[in-house]
């Protein structure tokens, strides 16, 4: 009886942990997305997102490892998703990497813009002249 409920305690814990796996996949995939379509309006959330999917996954890991036996089926199928993930975490590195080039090559493109606009400026001094002229002096 003792020996059923930790087997069906151990498979929960095995499903739960395949579920977060193909929950932080998901997340990864929609990340990738967003990155190579430069649809950038939630990034700061991104991180927060992504640490708490990571530390769930982390405790259910933690979990796992601590279990007396694993299914051979399940332990392959394991390092298969967690191959995928990190397969996954290069790519999204790359893309994240590629995008920040491109902004900083557009952030270089708009402050050579806004030099030539100062040039036209009427205030070439930096600080603006008086609008009127003084009599009093």
């Amino acid at each position: 009886m003792m020996n059923q409920r930790v087997y069906q305690e151990s498979q929960q814990l095995i499903t739960q942990l395949f579920d977060l796996l193909a929950e932080f996949a998901s997340i990864q995939k929609d990340h990738a997305a967003c990155l190579a379509e430069n649809r950038l309006k939630n990034l700061m959330n991104w991180r927060q997102q992504r640490e708490q999917a990571f530390r769930r996954l982390r405790q259910v890991l933690e979990q796992v490892a601590g279990l007396a036996g694993c299914d051979e089926a399940d332990r392959q199928r394991l390092l298969n998703d967690l191959g995928k993930i990190l397969e996954n975490e290069k790519q999204l590195a790359g893309l994240a990497g590629a995008q920040r080039d491109r902004l900083q090559g557009s952030l270089r493109v708009m402050r050579k813009g806004k030099q030539a606009l100062k040039g036209y400026s009427v205030y070439q001094g930096g600080s603006p002249r008086p609008k009127y002229l003084s009599n009093k002096g």
